[in-house]
């Protein structure tokens, strides 16, 4: 079996039936064997954690329309999505149960007028599992072969001093046992990102930006040839085009200066993403779903760094600075 892809994509690329229909040329499109990593639709993960807030609070009212609105939403995906009935029913039937144990877990919240990490990772994991779920189907329904796997069966987290962090070592295991078959098979795989299972099973989220490190830590226990991180900006760029107007896409950047623009500042990738990709030098490409003929930027090992080394601008706002003087310090 060839080497295989790694493709994530993120919430605008999953938030509308024309960007999930463009995620399926962008598979249809590759000869590769490939996994696919889903975000949730984009503003879904603050609309779950928004319900289990109003929880928090009391405010039934508020949970009920959030419910309502996760459900119509989806819907709304499926209707103009599916034209096989069947299908259709089956990820209504998916998609109405994941609404009620949404309102179970809040009713429960209401009750008990507590709110845990524990549960907000319950809430917020929903948003990944539908829509991947959903793509899985639109998918088999367009003739690519393609299975649902649920993260937190080949993506394991430990708990260190530092708190939850992946099992690299448990993961790879996992995911060369239940992934490369499906892949021998000519399917494609769909993975819920920003997921995980917890040290005694439970999910657990990965955090903001969590599916790009789903994608790095699959492709790393698949040996895979290459990371994809489809977006809805063109690339790495020299700077915040909001800040600097003329800032411009790079065209590739190494892997110690992309994890360092992550972790000061530049929200376009996770800051641990780098992290699994590094031993095996599995190159990363950032790319845009609604700009498909960009090549983005390419992020590896192997980039030098050039006649300029200072290559982009990046900062953190809101930030205080202190300065302790005195006689010998």
């Amino acid at each position: 079996m060839p080497s295989p892809w790694v493709f994530k994509f993120g919430g605008t690329s999953m938030g509308s039936a024309e960007a999930l229909r463009l995620a399926l040329a962008r598979v249809r499109e590759t000869r590769a064997p490939l996994v696919v990593v889903a975000s949730a639709a984009s503003g879904v993960t603050d609309l779950l954690l928004g319900a289990a807030q109003a929880a928090l609070s009391g405010k039934q009212a508020d949970v009920e329309r959030a419910a309502a609105e996760f459900q119509r939403r989806h819907e709304e995906l499926l209707a103009q999505l599916f034209s096989q009935r069947a299908i259709r029913t089956a990820l209504e039937e998916m998609l109405e149960g994941s609404t009620n144990e949404l309102k179970a877990i809040c009713a429960s919240v209401s009750v008990l007028r507590e709110l845990t990490p524990r549960t907000l990772d319950a809430v917020a994991a929903r948003g990944e599992r539908v829509m991947a779920r959903v793509f899985a189907a639109l998918l088999s329904e367009s003739g690519v072969s393609a299975e649902y796997v649920d993260a937190t069966e080949v993506l394991f987290t430990t708990l260190t001093p530092d708190g939850l962090w992946p099992d690299q070592d448990r993961s790879a295991r996992a995911i060369k046992r239940l992934l490369r078959p499906i892949l021998r098979r000519g399917a494609v795989a769909v993975v819920p990102g920003f997921i995980a299972a917890g040290p005694e099973g439970q999910v657990v989220t990965l955090g903001r930006g969590g599916s790009d490190l789903s994608a790095a830590l699959l492709a790393q226990g698949l040996g895979a040839a290459r990371v994809t991180l489809f977006k809805d900006v063109d690339g790495l760029m020299t700077a915040d085009p909001k800040a600097v107007p003329d800032a411009r896409v790079l065209a590739e950047v190494h892997y110690r200066e992309a994890a360092e623009l992550a972790y000061y500042g530049a929200k376009v990738l996770h800051p641990r993403t780098m992290i699994p990709l590094l031993k095996q030098r599995i190159p990363l490409f950032l790319r845009n779903s609604f700009n498909p003929g960009f090549p983005g930027t390419r992020i590896g090992g192997d980039v030098a760094a050039g006649e300029y080394p200072v290559k982009a601008l990046t900062a953190i706002r809101g930030q205080a600075l202190i300065s302790i003087e005195g006689n010998g310090m």
